[in-house]
């Protein structure tokens, strides 16, 4: 019979009073660890500038010798184009390049010309051309006759010397530009009658009744009444309902609208430059003063001088 074998019993080990005193240490050190953390101060990244406060720095739009981007430096004569302003105040200079056609050598249709001596500058004719048939075409009527249109220096003496001795000499003042001062020194402008073929008689053209509507239509061709009654204190001439003035379609258009002649609307223009053009029907218009004309480096645009201090450049 095999032996029993006791198990022995084992007894739990104390633990050592170096050891729980080691233990001890560890916490306390842990701790105040854990205190000196927590007392530390906190470092934040300061709070943003509000945008409202922030100062705002626009990159300037590029350029090249102070013209602005897209503009390049030009040559203009001040003396022609379509926006001249031709005075009292501000004589026509001759001889300029101006490109006459006589009227009767057209194809006219549905108005009339005095006589074969009527000329107009191309474009001008080709405005007036359209709205007296477009006159013609609405009313039925077909007695506009244009009795004066281009006139040379000498034709301007005649015609003032016999308006003054007719009418004598403040009248020809009030209603006949001085030699050299004519706007039809430039082609731009006509005089109308009406003209009936039955009697060959010539009436003065008021603009009244169904007249009218080539006073209304014109800024839409390019033409403007270039006295009228109300502007007389600035452009020095009294009411001229039969003369009539081409500018260009998008000047006189804005023109009527704003009523305004001819010397406003040049003024109106020096407070648009190349910077902040003026938009008028689908078209930017800016001013340019003399020797510092600048047109776009490429694309349409037109120049005219004003015949007094700068260009005037039209873009489509």
């Amino acid at each position: 019979m095999a032996a029993v074998r006791k198990r022995k019993r084992y007894r739990g080990r104390r633990l050592r009073p170096q050891f729980i005193l080691f233990c001890a240490v560890m916490l306390a050190l842990l701790c105040g660890l854990v205190l000196l953390v927590r007392r530390a101060p906190v470092f934040r990244r300061p709070a943003e500038t509000p945008s409202a406060t922030r100062e705002i720095v626009e990159t300037p739009e590029a350029k090249e010798n102070d013209v602005p981007a897209g503009f390049v430096p030009a040559e203009g004569d001040i003396h022609a184009g379509s926006l001249i302003l031709v005075s009292n105040e501000h004589p026509y200079t001759f001889p300029a390049e101006v490109e006459l056609v006589t009227t009767l050598e057209q194809n006219i249709s549905g108005y009339m010309a005095r006589d074969y001596s009527v000329k107009q500058e191309k474009t001008a004719f080709a405005a007036f051309d359209a709205l007296f048939r477009a006159f013609a075409a609405t009313t039925g009527r077909q007695d506009v006759n244009i009795s004066s249109a281009y006139r040379s220096y000498d034709e301007q003496q005649e015609v003032y010397a016999a308006s003054a001795a007719e009418n004598g000499e403040a009248h020809a003042a009030s209603y006949v530009t001085q030699p050299g001062c004519s706007e039809h020194h430039t082609g731009l402008a006509v005089d109308l009658t009406r003209y009936d073929v039955r009697t060959g008689h010539s009436y003065d053209f008021t603009g009244e009744g169904e007249y009218g509507w080539i006073h209304t239509h014109g800024p839409e061709y390019g033409v403007v009444m270039r006295y009228a009654a109300d502007k007389e204190s600035i452009t020095g001439i009294a009411e001229e309902t039969w003369h009539l003035r081409y500018v260009g379609v998008p000047h006189a258009a804005y023109m009527a609208e704003h009523n305004l002649c001819l010397e406003e609307y040049l003024d109106l223009l020096r407070s648009y430059p190349v910077t902040n053009p003026l938009r008028c029907n689908g078209c930017h218009i800016y001013f340019c003063p003399e020797g510092q004309l600048v047109v776009p480096e490429s694309g349409d645009y037109t120049v005219s001088g004003n015949n007094v201090d700068g260009f005037v450049v039209t873009i489509p």
